[in-house]
């Protein structure tokens, strides 16, 4: 077996941003079924190969069958991550079965603010009849949306309308873009 299957040292990662925009069946397909992993990380179940993606793992990866069953398995020094907003969840909404086999991390918008804080200290929403502290209004909104309607997964982040170079947001943009 390679030694970067049996004795992993490096770990290696996959980013798939905003997974939640392409239809997950249909991208994943057959090696599905790879994202269950057993308790030391290597895929619980294999996928069969075509032959000449055996030949070629063969090629370039020595000894690629972990179980020597012929079936591919993600090793376990591979990672893969996902990221998604869930407010868009309805734009391809993933089944359960696929759910399941992820770890679920909430992350808050309020680690936004500190970032968004670095970049424009003085943001500002102007309709020309008055000025809004940008992040003072937004949190006032998540406030609503969280306390009222009890849907956190909504909540306004702080770059969901970005100022300009001179810290304004544009209130054409929060009208129709927000509201």
């Amino acid at each position: 077996m390679a030694k970067s299957l049996q004795y992993p040292t490096k770990p290696h990662y996959l980013l798939l941003n905003e997974i939640n925009r392409g239809d997950c069946s249909a991208i994943f397909g057959d090696v599905f079924q790879l994202l269950d992993r057993k308790e030391g990380g290597s895929s619980e179940y294999g996928v069969e190969v075509r032959p000449e993606a055996a030949e070629w793992l063969g090629k370039k990866v020595a000894d690629w069958d972990e179980a020597e069953k012929g079936k591919l398995r993600i090793p376990r020094n591979l990672s893969i991550f996902g990221t998604m907003n869930t407010s868009d969840q309805n734009l391809y909404p993933m089944d359960t079965a696929f759910k399941r086999r992820w770890e679920w991390e909430s992350c808050s918008v309020e680690a936004e603010y500190e970032e968004f804080k670095k970049k424009f200290s003085n943001a500002l929403l102007d309709d020309v009849k008055k000025s809004w502290d940008w992040l003072a209004l937004i949190k006032k909104l998540n406030g609503l949306i969280t306390n009222e309607s009890n849907m956190e997964d909504k909540q306004i982040g702080p770059w969901f309308l970005k100022p300009n170079g001179a810290g304004a947001v544009c209130s054409k943009a929060f009208s129709n873009k927000l509201l």
